[in-house]
């Protein structure tokens, strides 16, 4: 395995249970398969300052934009006065 790896929550909580308890790094590490050595110091930060909860995936990228009611009823109301405008200057033409 080599690159951006996904872990498991419940492999992080084994892990990171294992280290604390006195296992070797390295150790853990090569039972787990986890290739980066930082990456359970991370874990660790986590796990002692939220407990569990602190090895839970986050969601990654961009909040997907929710469309406000009522900027959107006022997006469609501009468009529709825009088209009555458009006519109308047509009509006095």
């Amino acid at each position: 395995m080599s690159g951006n790896n996904r872990y498991s929550h419940t492999l992080k909580v084994a892990a990171v249970e294992k280290f604390l308890a006195g296992k070797a790094k390295a150790d853990v590490l090569a039972e787990f398969g986890i290739t980066s050595r930082a990456v359970p110091n991370k874990w660790v930060a986590a796990y002692r300052a939220d407990g569990v909860l602190g090895l839970v995936d986050k969601p990654r990228g961009r909040k997907p934009r929710e469309k406000d009611p009522a900027s959107q009823s006022l997006e469609e109301r501009i468009y529709h006065l825009e088209m009555k405008n458009a006519v109308l200057k047509k009509s006095t033409l």
